[in-house]
């Protein structure tokens, strides 16, 4: 005491330094089934966010919390406008009959670009990309990622045999009502649903094989990663190419669907510089070709590919080119190089078997109540550094633990 003051006793301080076990929050299997529903239904991005943290997929798919909309461009509206676009125009050469990706002119590919981005912001709040200088700007730019995303698109089909057979596809009830269903035991299941942007496909009627591709667009760079595949966190291209595979067979009775590649798409307009002496030689018709491999290296597909000769020959005729318009590189010997990685049929597989089951144990903890916070650091780095809910989150990163993924 001193001064009149009361100092707390040292069983205060200590249970102050020391609480005891940390009790962190969860709900009862009732209670979980009462908040999801009796068929726990969604995308795989829902099943992704679970694998991030439970507690992210609690506040946004559980209790539907969104962040204040706010009028501006974001990037999610500049995606949406750029995939509704492709579609359009991806559309409207399938259905055109006088011409393909290969023989599409250049002037009516520019002008189809041009009613396919003004359809699209038609249907995306137009006034939202008129408000202000800035997003008036954004959609000039899109118009340019647009144009040039497309040219290469229509290179990268052409330099193989695989064709475009469908658009957005909604696989829970497109194609005959095919929906992917996950097992979560005692007679109970998970319907999934979701849209894959482009399926591509090259048949082999000697064999009777019909090669299944499967491209999803992004407005980010984004590749393929197999630890991120295992951990949960990017299931979405094995479940949408086990589901375009379900959807070929039902196309094409008789024939047999062959997992060919998933893929990304990449919706850009890259910057291409060129120095040296190529462009000091003083032919520009070279240097002009130069860069445009430049671009289109840049411009590639990237994920994982067959890595069976003939379905590398259906993606580029052209092995020696092939780095072009997929992830592959050919070696010497004629083979493809281990990087960036390629698979067998088998691999594929073996991947969505692995998938399904990874998302069937997902489901089960999401109806066992799991919603306390366990994010995952990716390589070093949280995820909590960029999640919309971290201000209502009990998450301590100075007493509680990250889920590492390498």
């Amino acid at each position: 005491h001193s001064a009149g003051r009361d100092f707390p006793d040292a069983s205060f301080v200590d249970r102050i330094l020391n609480p005891g076990p940390r009790i962190l929050p969860s709900l009862s299997p009732d209670l979980a089934r009462l908040l999801y529903g009796e068929r726990l239904q969604g995308s795989v991005s829902r099943l992704e966010a679970f694998a991030r943290c439970p507690y992210l997929q609690f506040v946004r798919y559980g209790l539907d919390l969104k962040e204040r909309d706010i009028f501006r461009v974001r990037q999610m509206d500049v995606g949406n406008v750029l995939h509704r676009a492709i579609e359009l125009f991806s559309r409207r050469v399938h259905e055109s009959g006088a011409f393909k990706w290969e023989n599409l002119p250049e002037d009516v590919e520019k002008a189809w670009s041009g009613w396919a981005m003004e359809t699209s912001l038609s249907e995306n709040n137009p006034l939202l990309f008129e408000a202000t200088a800035r997003s008036r700007a954004v959609k000039t730019r899109m118009q340019d990622i647009l144009d040039r995303s497309l040219w290469a698109i229509r290179k990268q089909i052409s330099a193989g045999s695989f064709e475009p057979e469908a658009f957005e596809v909604k696989f829970d009830t497109g194609y005959g009502g095919n929906a992917v269903k996950v097992d979560l035991g005692q007679a109970d299941y998970m319907r999934l649903s979701g849209r894959i942007d482009r399926i591509d496909v090259s048949e082999d009627p000697g064999s009777g094989k019909i090669y299944v591709s499967i491209v999803d667009y992004k407005t980010g760079r984004q590749a393929f990663d197999e630890a991120l595949c295992e951990a949960g966190i990017q299931m979405q291209l094995p479940v949408y190419l086990d589901a375009a595979l379900q959807m070929e067979a039902t196309l094409h009775p008789g024939r047999t669907p062959v997992s060919a590649g998933i893929l990304y798409y990449r919706l850009q307009d890259p910057l291409i510089s060129r120095e040296g002496p190529l462009m000091a030689s003083g032919s520009e018709q070279a240097a002009l070709l130069s860069m445009e491999d430049d671009r289109l290296k840049e411009m590639r597909l990237l994920g994982l590919v067959n890595r069976d000769e003939a379905v590398l020959r259906r993606m580029s005729r052209d092995l020696t080119k092939a780095d072009r318009y997929v992830p592959v590189r050919i070696k010497k010997d004629g083979t493809p190089s281990s990087r960036p990685k390629t698979a067998s049929t088998g691999d594929f597989l073996e991947m969505t078997e692995k998938t399904r089951f990874r998302m069937s144990r997902i489901g089960e903890a999401i109806y066992s109540g799991q919603i306390a916070p366990y994010p995952a650091r990716i390589k070093g780095k949280a995820e909590c550094q960029l999640c919309p809910y971290r201000e209502t989150c009990p998450f301590d990163s100075r007493i509680d633990f990250y889920h590492e993924v390498k």
